[in-house]
């Protein structure tokens, strides 16, 4: 027996409590004396930082005063409080535990914690009714602490009553975590007890302080390491993202807003959870974190699946009883197979919690450092949901006249995008879990706590099922989707074939319009009389029941009559598209085996006269020529017995995987039920005119054509030419006065467009049906049907393997974009499965499964694919759509799309709808695509297609910031190609196979391409296109539509200087930015003096507006906004000294306002002038204002962004490590950096640190000329006195919380106009919202 083995066994042959005793010490929550102890540090008033310190400390200084990291808990209070000793027991704890007396700081650029000798705390009284209290504890939760100015815990008593207090603590997370929580509590009790009494507390000296802790884990490298090597190779790969399915988009950037819900388990199950837990010798944690990974497995269809949970971090007895910061956060990462059983999950569960609680002392900030994990503003690294297991706790304490009872602090704040936690109280289980409101609604977590309990339950009854077998749903859950799921059940007394529904028109309504074809038309008696020829004759070749008849037609009246014709002889029809490849033509007749063959000599066929055939031998069918041609009368077909329903009607070939197309096998049961409901559901009135749109290989022409001859309708064909042209479709349907209409979405949203332009021609519809792709109700569809009063639009689905099984009548007012695809229509039901083909929850993807009356009987000469796909769920037979799709909680079904659509790119599993859906929302964007492309082996990118409403068409840069403020930016495409027309496959839906590659795309779509005429053009477009990842870049290209920007064009400068020793200025792109500019440039001699004035757009006949740079230097910033302002708006920036290299910053914002003064002169000599600026660059223009106002000068306009004033609350001087902290955020857009877990020792190191984080590479020598810029202005502005300005202010401001004014009012004496703009600072100037606040600035009286 080997070690580990024995080892297993010794752990097996333990009592549960010892295993449990043993695991819990594994997990840190026992203490395990060490050989060599933590020592004490030499007294000093300050002490380095812990890991976890530092981490919580570099977030406080990019988002500070975010109440995220405040720790509350509650206390009731009930008898006779003495708050003289509550005061005296709060501060004794304070003077025993040197963490409640620390606050932190930097020096040098390193940060320090500065521990006081002594600290008193006032605890504050409140008098709050009853009703109140709670609303006081959430507001004092949120309050802020500031880490330099301490104290970091605070105390408010709330009395209620003359007996009844709650007292709400409130400590900082860099001091404590949950565990001291329990450590204070404690603590108080004790000497609440004591100095009641008069006595001293019997408390245990502590052995050491935090601080000696924090010095003793900078020394422990070797530990670390040695555990790094474990989580490297359980967490190299980068486990994929938890890809839960959201109630609401995911937005940009994660917030911390928070909501919760609860759900308490039985006793009785939770004694049998403790019982298998003692069976299968686990702690109940691993039990409930085991379940856990099952429920998100089933909730996500994801095999893969990483769970946080914390862990106490206190393994070693010196560290038992200190208040401090020791938590650590483990990923729990447990490959799930729905094949294996849960008892053997459950041990891998086991094994994989006693492995990472071996390697647990790595803090999670350094693991997801060393694993370079890509970062994302909307989720969490390494996992997205966490888990706790909360021991026994505290329920009641009784003191001298006093009981106390903690109560549970309820937050408004969210990590995660859910964490379960599961508390014991007194035996009893209660799972509580924690959410984003911005992800999920609080139904839809209610009821993952009702299947977590369901599992559960489940899970107890018998640990040996399959993990796809275990339950999830309450029964009355079950129920409800089965019956959600099944269509109206209606007993139908006719048991007609459609044929024979036509007939009974035919014989009421003789003289109809039956079909038009301009001027060739067919009465309801001489379409029937035709089909009953041409029945006779196949009849006479032998043709019934059974057989198949191929019909290859042109749309015409003779294709209806064909079809008319085989259906009467008793036959299906199987139709062949003529203008398809000859050898797919061949393959379907020979596969489906038909004995007759109706065919043309011509496309172009009469209607005028009565049809005769021609009758040939070939390949084993007869051909029938059909040909017009007078006759007399033809008589009824004889009956070769009765057609039943279940004989065949049709049979359709759709598009195999295999590359060779399969046949659907549609009985005339199907349709019967689709027409008898359509025609009931709907306005189907005699007379009224179809559209025959859809080609006779497509399903949906079999419904064009039934719905309006059995309702005595008039069938409207038309020709190809029509058809593929939306512009002479629109006035075809108003001249042939059509009232109804079926078509692909993409072929309705091209109509909608073309309707836009031809508003004068007046349109009859008054019902819409568009099927096979997403409906999405684009600005030109809604417009459509506002011109369209009274016109319902409905949205169908179901595959050819069904036809139509769900249909959604839209309301006429409807906020939904992508409406649902309804419910299933009478006869159909519909499940929606997992993998396992279990079913999914409410609100959980699945695939969709189709039952019912209009099930096809499978493919013809198939069966191991019909088997495959039409399978037996309870006993019912059900069709596997592939198409993912879920219930809504209103009883709709939402399509996600298909199921092999889905795009897995870095982990993140993409829906690449929900990215089209939102490009069509853009005014610009008429049609998108969006499919992943493997650029290079491993390099999967995502690629969108688009075509413009208008041109000039958006850029890549345009296109990004749209998206960047709607999409997280995984899901934003690395590649943009626009296109004329999206390809369309012969039914008209988009032919995701024919978009065309990225490779070449730009050069096809360019018309003015110059190609590079010189070796040195030839270099800086080799230049360009590395930096750029595009191909064919012309010299006459501009280097920021083609999606350049700041960084790129610091690197871009940098690059040329390398290759041709030449340093050319940032400004030369604003003035030319293109290769032909700058090669002139470089072929230039002779230095050029530096100005800070950028000609961003030199023309146009408005007064120049002048915009100062923010406080990093440089002007790219405005680029959108002078775009937004119009080509007659001159617009110029100043840009800051000091960016190139041999320049030196400027130093005051006097210095800065006199150099800017005189190169606006340069362009404008006298007033009025119009000043703006953003950030920082605000003070600049308000010291240009004064000293133009000095000479005498007007000054029209002085416009700020989102500027604070230079008043002290905001002029406070900072650090170099803040100043760096600040210009890492400000570099990176107002994203927060990765914080390193070591010290900071120098501000070269900072500068690197930031180097590699950002997403552009920049050469150090350029980063610290920015970072000279940027700490030069800062100082600039903090050391700037201002005087009061007698003039007129218009403050731009952004969403920000503080002081509406920016503190301005302290030096306007004119008029200070605020207009806010629904943006953070960094969004301001980007689109969307810049075009909102260019309109202000054109709109505004002083402009």
């Amino acid at each position: 027996m080997d070690r580990k083995t024995d080892l297993l066994q010794r752990r097996t042959n333990l009592s549960a409590d010892k295993r449990a005793l043993l695991e819990k010490r594994l997990r840190g929550e026992i203490k395990t004396p060490a050989a060599t102890g933590i020592a004490k540090r030499e007294p000093a008033a300050t002490a380095a930082l812990s890991f976890a310190q530092a981490r919580l400390w570099f977030l406080d200084r990019f988002q500070p005063g975010n109440h995220i990291y405040n720790i509350p808990s509650i206390i009731k209070m009930q008898g006779n409080l003495k708050l003289e000793v509550l005061t005296q027991s709060i501060n004794d704890i304070i003077a025993r535990h040197e963490a409640l007396r620390t606050t932190f700081h930097a020096a040098g650029g390193v940060p320090y914690q500065a521990i006081a000798e002594e600290l008193t705390l006032k605890v504050r009284v409140l008098e709050v009714p009853d009703n109140e209290w709670r609303r006081f504890a959430r507001e004092e939760a949120r309050k802020p602490f500031d880490l330099a100015r301490g104290p970091l815990i605070r105390a408010t008593l709330l009395r209620i009553a003359e007996n009844e207090h709650i007292l709400l603590l409130t400590l900082h997370h860099i001091v404590a975590d949950g565990w001291s929580l329990g450590v204070l509590l404690q603590e108080m009790i004790a000497l609440y007890q004591a100095n009641y009494q008069g006595e001293s507390a019997q408390l245990p000296e502590l052995p050491i302080q935090y601080a000696d802790y924090a010095k003793w884990q900078q020394d422990q490298e070797d530990v670390l390491s040695k555990q790094l090597t474990y989580w490297k190779k359980q967490l190299g790969d980068h486990p994929p993202a938890l890809q839960l399915t959201t109630d609401h988009l995911r937005p940009p950037k994660q917030s911390s807003r928070g909501e919760q819900q609860r759900h308490p388990l039985p006793d009785e199950l939770t004694a049998k959870l403790k019982e298998l837990c003692e069976e299968e010798g686990v702690t109940l944690f691993m039990l409930l974190l085991a379940g856990f990974h099952v429920l998100l497995h089933r909730w996500t269809g994801q095999d893969d699946i990483s769970i946080g949970t914390p862990i106490a971090g206190r393994s070693r007895v010196e560290i038992e009883g200190l208040i401090g910061l020791f938590i650590n956060s483990l990923s729990l990462r447990v490959r799930i197979d729905g094949e294996q059983t849960f008892r053997d999950l459950l041990q891998q569960v086991r094994q994989t919690s006693l492995d990472a609680f071996a390697n647990q002392d790595v803090p999670f900030e350094k693991l997801v450092e060393e694993l370079q994990v890509e970062r994302s503003m909307s989720q969490t690294p390494l996992f997205q949901a966490f888990f706790r297991h909360l021991a026994e706790l505290y329920t009641e304490m009784h003191l001298p006249e006093l009981t106390w009872s903690p109560l549970i602090a309820e937050t408004d704040t969210a990590m995660f995008d859910l964490s379960l936690a599961v508390g014991e109280t007194n035996g009893s289980l209660t799972c509580s879990i924690e959410y984003s409101p911005d992800l999920f609604d609080g139904e839809t977590m209610a009821r993952m706590l009702t299947h977590y309990h369901e599992l559960l339950v489940s899970i107890t009854e018998n640990p040996e099922q399959k993990v796809s077998e275990l339950n999830l749903l309450p029964a009355a859950e079950r129920q409800g989707l089965i019956a959600l799921g099944q269509g109206q059940l209606v007993e139908r007394k006719d048991h007609r074939c459609v044929h024979q529904l036509f007939e009974a028109q035919a014989e009421k309504w003789p003289q109809a319009l039956a079909v038009l074809m301009g001027e060739d038309r067919l009465t309801y008696a001489e379409l029937n009389e035709r089909a009953n020829r041409l029945a006779n004759i196949l009849q006479a070749q032998g043709v019934g029941p059974g057989d198949l008849v191929g019909i290859r037609l042109e749309r015409s009246p003779e294709l209806i009559i064909s079809i008319l014709g085989v259906l009467k002889a008793g036959a299906g029809y199987v139709p062949v598209d003529p203008t398809h490849p000859e050898e797919r033509q061949t393959y379907i007749l020979q596969d489906a085996q038909v004995s007759v063959l109706l065919t043309s000599p011509a496309h172009t066929i009469s209607a005028s006269a009565s049809t005769s055939v021609t009758i040939d031998n070939q390949n084993g069918a007869s051909i029938v020529m059909i040909r017009t041609e007078h006759h007399d009368h033809a008589k009824a077909p004889r009956e070769q017995g009765t057609v039943a329903l279940e004989n065949t009607m049709y049979v359709l070939y759709t598009s195999g995987t295999t590359g060779q197309p399969k046949g659907v096998v549609m009985p005339h049961r199907a349709m019967q039920n689709l027409i008898d409901w359509q025609l009931q559901d709907a306005k189907f009135i005699a007379g009224q005119r179809t559209l025959q749109y859809a080609t006779i290989t497509f399903d949906v022409s079999v419904q064009e054509i039934f719905s309006t001859l059995c309702s005595g309708g008039t069938l409207v064909l038309l020709t190809d030419e029509v058809r593929r042209d939306p512009m002479q479709l629109i006035p075809y349907l108003s001249s042939q006065q059509v009232e109804r209409l079926f078509l692909p979405y993409v072929a309705f949203q091209q109509l909608a467009e073309a309707a836009e332009g031809l508003r004068d021609t007046s349109l009859h519809l008054c019902e819409i049906y568009t099927a096979g792709d997403q409906l999405q109700l684009t600005a030109p569809i809604k417009r459509l049907l506002q011109r369209l009063p009274g016109c319902t639009l409905y949205n169908h689905y179901g595959p050819t393997e069904s036809h139509v099984v769900t249909s959604y009548r839209l309301p006429e007012e409807t906020t939904d974009t992508m409406p649902p695809i309804g419910r299933p229509i009478s006869g159909a039901a519909i499940r929606i499965l997992d993998s396992q083909n279990q079913f999914v929850p409410l609100g959980v993807p699945g695939e969709l499964c189709i039952g019912g009356q209009c099930l096809s009987n499978g493919y013809l000469n198939r069966p191991e694919l019909t088997a495959e796909r039409f399978i037996l769920h309870e006993g019912e037979r059900f069709y596997k759509t592939g198409d993912r799709a879920r219930w809504r909680t209103d009883g709709q079904i939402d399509y996600l799309g298909r199921l092999d659509h889905q795009v897995k790119i870095r982990g993140y599993r993409i829906e690449p709808g929900e990215i089209e859906s939102v490009l069509r929302q853009h005014h610009n964007v008429l049609e998108a695509a969006v499919i992943p492309h493997e650029l290079s082996p491993g390099d999967k990118r995502l690629v969108a297609y688009l075509v413009a409403r208008q041109q000039p068409a958006l850029s890549s840069a345009e296109l990004r910031d749209y998206l960047h403020d709607k999409l997280p930016e995984y899901m934003i495409p690395s590649l943009f190609m626009h296109l004329d027309t999206m390809p369309l496959n012969a039914n008209r839906k988009l032919d995701r196979r024919a978009l065309p590659s990225p490779a070449g795309i730009r050069l096809e779509a360019e018309h003015n391409h110059v190609a590079p005429r010189s070796d040195l053009e030839r270099e800086l477009v080799q230049i360009w296109e590395n930096l750029l990842s595009i191909s064919g870049i012309g010299v006459t290209d501009n280097f920021f539509t083609l999606g350049g920007h700041s960084l790129l064009a610091v690197r871009l400068m940098a690059q040329i200087t390398t290759r041709f020793s030449q340093t050319l200025p940032l400004s030369a792109l604003f003035e030319g930015g293109t290769v032909e500019h700058l090669a002139n440039l470089l072929r230039q001699t002779g230095h050029r003096s530096w100005s800070p004035l950028i000609p961003i757009q030199a023309d146009g006949t408005e007064t120049p507006f002048f915009c100062i740079h923010p406080v990093g230097g440089s002007v790219f910033c405005y680029s959108a906004l002078a775009a937004s302002l119009g080509s007659d708006q001159p617009f110029y920036g100043l840009q800051a000294c000091g960016l190139e290299a041999g320049e030196e910053p400027f130093t005051t914002i006097e210095e800065l306002a006199i150099a800017y003064l005189t190169a606006i002169r340069s362009v404008q000599p006298h007033g009025p002038y119009r000043i703006g600026a953003w950030s920082l660059g605000g003070t600049i223009a308000y010291e240009l204002a004064q000293q133009l106002q000095m000479q005498g000068e007007q000054v029209e306009l002085l416009a700020l962004f989102d500027s604070l004033a230079p008043v002290p609350a905001y002029q406070e001087q900072a650090d170099d490590l803040t100043l760096l902290a600040v210009f890492a955020r400000d570099l990176l857009g107002g994203v927060d950096p990765q914080v390193p877990t070591t010290s900071i020792t120098s501000e070269d190191q900072a500068l690197e640190i930031l180097q590699q984080q950002l997403p552009i590479a920049i050469e150090f020598a350029s980063l610290r000329r920015l970072w000279q810029v940027f700490k030069a202005n800062i100082h600039a502005y903090t050391h700037y006195q201002p005087v009061a300005y007698q003039g007129d202010l218009l403050l731009f401001r952004s969403n920000a919380v503080g002081d509406a004014a920016h503190g301005w009012q302290e030096l306007i004496t004119g008029d200070l106009q605020i207009q806010n703009i629904p943006a953070d600072h960094y969004g301001l100037l980007q689109p969307p919202h810049v075009h909102l606040l260019a309109d202000m600035l054109k709109t505004t009286k002083t402009v």
